[in-house]
C-alpha cells in the first residue's frame, strides 16, 4: 500500500512539475511576443492579436495535454 501511494504522490509531483515548466514557457513566450510588439516589428494590431491568441492557445492547450497525460499515468500505474 504504501508503494502505491509513493506512485500517487509521485505522478502529482511530475505533473506539477510539467505544469510550472508549460507556465514558465508561456511566460516566456508571451514576454518575447509583448517586447517584439513594443519594438515595433509587429506593426498591424490585428496580425499582432491573431498571432498572440493561437500562440498561446497552443501553449496552454500543450500545458493542459501535459498534464492530463502526466495524471492519468500517475493514476493508472
Amino acid at each position: 500500500m504504501s508503494d502505491h501511494d509513493a506512485n500517487k504522490d509521485h505522478g502529482s509531483d511530475q505533473g506539477a512539475r510539467s505544469m510550472l515548466v508549460v507556465l514558465i514557457l508561456a511566460s516566456l513566450v508571451v514576454g518575447a511576443l509583448w517586447g517584439l510588439k513594443l519594438y515595433g516589428s509587429l506593426e498591424d494590431v490585428r496580425t499582432w492579436n491573431a498571432t498572440g491568441l493561437v500562440l498561446i492557445t497552443l501553449v496552454f492547450g500543450y500545458g493542459l495535454i501535459a498534464g492530463a497525460k502526466a495524471w492519468l499515468s500517475g493514476r493508472t500505474e
